[in-house]
């Protein structure tokens, strides 16, 4: 066997592969061994017809079973021998099969190679995670929020009150969501939107209200959406006091010292663990400066269409129609597909430091990961169970250990400043 391998646009390369005759007549013996046996030729018994009439009788179905055979063995050689890591499936092409000459051409798409020049001792600042006393206190008065009694009120919507109401929500002059009786909150801190609260401030009980509301998607895109609001009840709010009883009630807490503790390591933790992403994030940006190579066409489009499936999923819960849906994604179709390139780009680095590193990921790393998924995702047993023999979730698992375990390295060796 004979093979080039051409480079053509990015990754792509083009093999051109030819059997030696003598290759070709084994492979043709093989075949006409295994179809001779199985011959139904008239006047002889099944396998027992000669050999001139097995050719004369099968020429095509040998042609085509030789065909189904040999390509995929020369192919299966050709990678071994060249040691190319492939992407998908080859495009085979030019096919030429006459007596003992045998040749064919595959179109494919490799992995690049990474030309990662330095990923240890990277610099990157990472703010300080410090808890304050006024931190604290707003965590409480959250709390405290949180288990306030509500009680009907005459009159109209203040700050800090409740409202019961029914609201239709439309984007673009579409309607995208309906719904009876939601207890809004006209507290600024409270509401996520502050335009909500501010539209309910003064309304009485059947007045109707209308506001417009920036929405955001996962991809970052602004969207106005407009809501009318019609006015069932107003609520008072009473707050519980903040002392021992309280800590009791919200949790396990024997006193009100505790709970501000635990609220404080809470918050504690979540910079973090912010603090560590914007980290890693700065350090990714570094990275794809450093290197520079030709992304897989095959990768960066399998990730796009992830990227677009989670849109979808965010539009369908707002509320929009399957086109309204495909039109914002074609609209956002060149966003997406920088952010597929971004990703796909950050995974290839790291995995060639995880191979540098010579990183590896256990089956027991693996079991744990697909079991915490599935608690967040609240499965049950069962499904847990079912979801630690799935060869394909254990593989993405496998694949999203590996580059975490890589970008700790990363983390580990850089040189970092703590800022406040």
């Amino acid at each position: 066997m004979k093979y080039q391998v051409k480079a053509l646009e990015g990754c792509a390369r083009l093999l051109e592969i030819k059997a030696e005759p003598k290759e070709v007549q084994e492979a043709l013996e093989g075949v006409f061994g295994d179809i001779q046996r199985v011959a139904h030729v008239p006047g002889f018994r099944i396998g027992k017809a000669p050999r001139d009439l097995v050719e004369k009788h099968y020429s095509e179905s040998v042609r085509k079973e030789l065909l189904r055979r040999f390509i995929p063995d020369l192919y299966e050689k050709v990678l071994q021998e060249s040691r190319l890591e492939v992407l998908g499936l080859p495009e085979i092409t030019d096919v030429l099969f006459e007596k003992s000459q045998f040749s064919f051409k595959a179109k494919i798409e490799t992995k690049p190679s990474v030309p990662l020049r330095k990923y240890k001792g990277l610099k990157a600042s990472r703010k300080r995670a410090t808890v304050t006393p006024e931190e604290i206190q707003e965590s409480l008065q959250r709390l405290r929020e949180e288990w306030a009694e509500l009680a009907p009120k005459e009159g109209v919507v203040e700050e800090d009150d409740f409202a019961v109401c029914d609201f239709e929500g439309a984007m673009d002059g579409k309607p995208t969501e309906s719904r009876k009786n939601v207890l809004l909150s006209a507290s600024l801190k409270a509401q996520r939107h502050p335009e909500v609260a501010k539209a309910l401030w003064g309304a009485k009980i059947g007045e109707v209200r209308e506001v417009e509301v920036t929405l955001e998607s996962p991809g970052g895109v602004m969207q106005k959406a407009r809501y009318r609001i019609t006015i069932n009840e107003v609520k008072q709010k009473t707050l519980p006091e903040l002392n021992d009883d309280f800590a009791k009630m919200v949790g396990r807490f024997g006193t009100l010292k505790e709970l501000e503790e635990t609220l404080s390591k809470d918050i504690q933790r979540e910079k973090e663990q912010k603090a560590r992403k914007q980290l890693e994030r700065e350090l990714l940006t570094q990275l794809q400066k450093e290197c520079s190579f030709e992304l897989p066409r095959l990768l960066v489009e399998e990730e796009a269409r992830r990227l677009s499936d989670e849109e979808r999923f965010h539009f369908k819960l707002l509320g929009l129609k399957d086109r309204e849906i495909e039109t914002k994604i074609a609209q956002d179709k060149g966003r997406l597909l920088e952010e597929a390139k971004a990703h796909v780009k950050n995974s290839l680095i790291l995995e060639k430091i995880a191979e540098l590193e010579k990183i590896e990921v256990h089956a027991e790393e693996i079991d744990e990961g697909i079991k915490t998924l599935g608690t967040q995702l609240q499965k049950n047993d069962e499904a847990k169970a079912k979801d630690l023999s799935n060869e394909s979730l254990r593989r993405r698992m496998a694949g999203d250990l590996l580059l975490e375990k890589a970008l700790s390295r990363v983390v580990e060796f850089a040189h970092i400043q703590e800022v406040a």
